[in-house]
């Protein structure tokens, strides 16, 4: 798959001026710069006063500190700009050079980026493409005998499987869950989602113009990486319900001895000359343990594995740790339950966010699929 999501789907020109003036009334101003010197290579637009102040907040202020005449002459030069898009008298142009990206990255931010960030930056933002190529292709012969195997099918699986697709490598994926996502198949506690705005966690290969929110919720997130596996025909090549249960290299075969358990316990050892390692960290939950719990009489469980079946409303709960799961389902479970106490070991670092609650407007999706670069603009 290609990974240039602004270049492979170059947003339709439209004449629906009504939802463009409200689409751009809204818009982030410094996105829309960086779209506009993308298109019209014009480098006043990267001089006061349209220089954006430098804000350190993960959605900076929509205005970018510029003053209100500003603001309007940007929004104002984008309406001509996709006039003439849509009419056919412009043409967006060959990609800006690594200097010329530094340059409008750092304006951008109002941060001193280093340049060797640069690389990394365009792939993230679909303007490079990351995949992996041969440099010189191998025989046939010598592709098919790789036997990759790939342990689990949440998010690196997926990526890790979209890349030996790419490449033409065979390939399995072993997951010991009976969809994709990993964790995000895993975790279904109250308030589970993202606490990484969602435009960013996302694949760079697989864009996604209509979150609705800007921390999208687990469902969301959940039927995006599901999606992604589905559109990108990812599904045949993998076996769901086994759980790979421990591996051994043979010097002698230079292959892997991997022993694998399916759902209904029937076991099974597979051989692979690479094995590619995606079961994640956080996939077993660790119950706090201390003194009395095993003759506490009330029910118990981690948030990983949420009992939907126990009623809260009433209840007294103990809440053990504060980290970013616990900071999700708990206002949940503060709304029902008559009584709260959490027990804190170590102090939880935060910051406020005022948009983790606010949903993504319909001028902010048109602006995504209707400005040529906004999107990559706005995951940057």
């Amino acid at each position: 798959m290609n990974d240039s999501p602004a270049l492979d789907a170059t947003p339709t020109a439209t004449r629906d001026t009504d939802a463009r003036a409200r689409a751009l009334a809204g818009a982030a101003i410094p996105t829309l710069l960086m779209s506009l010197v993308q298109i019209t290579g014009d480098r006043r637009w990267l001089q006061e006063p349209y220089r954006p102040k430098r804000d350190v907040s993960l959605f900076a202020e929509e205005s970018g500190g510029l003053s209100d005449e500003a603001q309007q002459a940007v929004r104002d030069a984008m309406a001509q700009v996709l006039d003439e898009l849509a009419d056919g008298t412009r043409q967006l142009p060959p990609l800006p050079d690594d200097a010329t990206f530094l340059e409008m990255m750092r304006t951008c931010l109002g941060e001193m980026i280093p340049p060797e960030y640069v690389p990394m930056a365009l792939e993230e933002m679909g303007m490079r493409d990351r995949a992996v190529k041969w440099q010189r292709p191998p025989p046939d012969a010598r592709v098919k005998a790789l036997e990759v195997l790939v342990i689990g099918a949440g998010v690196s699986g997926l990526a890790a499987a979209v890349r030996l697709k790419e490449m033409g490598i065979p390939f399995t994926v072993l997951e010991k869950n009976q969809e994709v996502g990993g964790t995000w198949a895993e975790n279904d506690y109250p308030g589970s989602g993202v606490d990484t705005p969602n435009h960013f966690y996302s694949y760079s290969f697989a864009p996604n113009l209509r979150w609705t929110s800007n921390y999208s919720k687990r469902a969301e997130v959940w039927d995006y990486l599901r999606g992604v596996a589905h559109d990108l025909q990812l599904r045949d090549a993998i076996r769901f319900g086994i759980e790979v249960t421990r591996m051994q290299w043979h010097e002698d075969r230079q292959q892997w001895e991997v022993h694998a358990r399916a759902a209904d316990g029937t076991q099974s050892v597979r051989w692979a000359r690479v094995v590619v390692t995606a079961v994640g960290q956080l996939n077993r939950p660790k119950a706090a343990g201390f003194p009395g719990m095993e003759t506490f009489p009330g029910e118990s469980w981690h948030s990983a594995r949420w009992r939907h079946d126990v009623p809260l409303e009433g209840k007294n709960v103990a809440i053990v740790g504060t980290g970013a799961s616990a900071m999700q389902f708990l206002p949940a479970v503060a709304q029902v339950a008559a009584q709260v106490t959490i027990f804190q070991r170590s102090p939880q670092w935060a910051r406020p966010q005022p948009d983790y609650h606010k949903s993504v407007s319909d001028g902010n999706i048109w602006l995504m699929e209707n400005v040529p670069y906004y999107y990559p603009w706005y995951r940057f």
